[in-house]
């Protein structure tokens, strides 16, 4: 039990550290965003393949919207998809195309 409850605050935590990070990018905070960054970096470097894999892609999209690079936050949108709920896509994609205009 103690196993699971581990496996479950681990899964909460990255999520949590992913909000954070949406949103310091959201609002430009640029420092604490890469604060972040580095850390979460950090963290999926212990993690399995799979997983690993699915939240590099997360942060390659958020790094492309942090660096303001809009058409290309668009590509890595376009791969992070599958990682992601219909929600979450609707809401980066409108706040791509906010920020893009």
């Amino acid at each position: 039990m103690a196993y699971m409850d581990t496996i479950s605050s681990e899964k909460y935590s990255t999520e949590l550290e992913y909000l954070r990070l949406s949103c310091n990018v959201g609002l430009h905070r640029r420092d604490r965003a890469l604060a972040i960054f580095a850390y979460l970096q950090k963290k999926i470097a212990r993690m399995n393949q799979k997983k690993a894999n699915d939240y590099r892609q997360g942060l390659t999209f958020l790094s492309t919207i942090l660096w303001r690079r809009y058409d290309q936050a668009q590509v890595e949108l376009n791969a992070y998809k599958p990682c992601i709920t219909e929600e979450e896509e609707t809401f980066y994609q409108s706040w791509i195309d906010e920020q893009a205009i």
